[in-house]
């Protein structure tokens, strides 16, 4: 959910069968773009061509606004980027599912069901999402189903009122390109998320 709505976007249009390439050795950690005040770096997985995105910012609003945008998902076509229509399936305060379909810049939409948990503590709110399987619309004919994507945001407060926001992405693009290229492209619908987030919270 949030994860490819707010990270894997710019993957979207590149799903196909997926080709094993040689991968290079990267180092925990390393950066791989920093950009209007957003640093995404990659931790290597094994078995997994784009490994885990971890980027952190901030946001000019307390947790809790951060976490109640995030949160609506019902909203989300009107300001996230490739969002065409979201269908809530099932909703509490705690625990949401979803069936998001977005427009891929190539072929035919895309579609996911997903499942977002949120817990609320003292000075923090986390966001989990994860894909949800055997709940919502079945796959339609001309409309490809994602395959995994989880992770999620840690929204930590500081004295100042505003937010450190930690996100995280792990998800298999399936597509034949090389691991470098994938990883660029994801961060960089990473960091055109976090702008998003700071124009709708302005």
């Amino acid at each position: 959910m949030i994860g490819y709505i707010v990270g894997g976007l710019a993957l979207v249009g590149l799903m196909r069968k997926p080709q094993r390439r040689p991968r290079a050795r990267q180092r925990v950690g390393e950066v791989i773009k920093e950009d209007s005040g957003v640093t995404v770096s990659v931790k290597p997985i094994p078995g997994s061509d784009l490994g885990e995105l971890i980027a952190s910012g901030t946001f000019e609003a307390a947790p809790d606004e951060v976490a109640d945008l995030l949160w609506n998902t019902d909203a989300y076509p009107r300001w996230v980027p490739r969002v065409k229509d979201v269908e809530n399936v099932s909703k509490s305060s705690t625990l949401r599912i979803d069936h998001f379909i977005f427009a891929a810049p190539t072929g035919g939409d895309r579609d996911i069901v997903s499942e977002m948990k949120r817990t609320d503590k003292a000075d923090k709110v986390v966001l989990q999402f994860q894909q949800k399987e055997g709940v919502g619309p079945a796959p339609t004919s001309g409309v490809t189903r994602l395959s995994k994507r989880e992770g999620g945001w840690v929204l930590t407060g500081l004295p100042d009122g505003t937010t450190s926001a930690v996100y995280r992405l792990r998800a298999d693009p399936g597509v034949s390109m090389p691991t470098r290229m994938l990883q660029k492209l994801a961060a960089g619908g990473i960091v055109d998320l976090f702008s998003a987030v700071r124009k709708k919270l302005a």
